[in-house]
């Protein structure tokens, strides 16, 4: 097996990212549905803290919407 064809690692940072992103629950298919995104936001938030949480996300919805806009 070549270092190609190992899976991506994917750290702890990246995976609470992508749990954090709410344009997963938007659009025509969504690829969570809403309850289990705030089911899940609702443990970030127990996990990190509010504050940590509310900027980490904030960052987050910045990033997204600045990169929408530059489309």
């Amino acid at each position: 097996m070549t270092d190609d064809d190992e899976p991506t690692k994917w750290t702890a940072d990246q995976v609470q990212t992508v749990l954090m992103n709410p344009f997963y629950t938007m659009g025509p298919s969504p690829e969570i549905e809403d309850i289990d995104w705030i089911i899940a936001q609702t443990k970030l938030v127990h996990e990190l803290g509010a504050e940590q949480y509310f900027s980490t996300f904030l960052a987050l919805f910045k990033e997204c919407i600045e990169g929408a806009y530059q489309a």
